[in-house]
């Protein structure tokens, strides 16, 4: 399966929910978390990329993936192409 590229995607998330009560006058300023994620790019639309961490049975019909993950468009920062796998054999 050589179809899928290997992207490096930056992208903004939101923070974690505080747990809990606090004034709301103490809060910081609100600003994203920046992230990266690195994958094959499975599927992508105009609203969402899908990515995957590793794809398996690779020269099957039907490849499969694990740790997919959708990330929307609209928190993409940047988007970089990487290098295909080159194939290595063990010894």
């Amino acid at each position: 399966m050589d179809g899928n590229k290997i992207i490096c995607v930056e992208w903004e998330d939101s923070t974690q929910p505080s747990s809990s009560w606090g004034w709301v006058d103490e809060l910081p300023s609100p600003k994203p978390v920046l992230c990266q994620s690195v994958g094959f790019l499975l599927k992508e639309t105009e609203n969402c990329l899908t990515i995957a961490l590793s794809i398996g049975d690779v020269t099957s019909e039907r490849p499969q993936a694990n740790g997919v993950m959708q990330i929307p468009r609209s928190a993409v920062v940047s988007l970089t192409s990487l290098s295909p796998c080159e194939q290595v054999h063990a010894a």
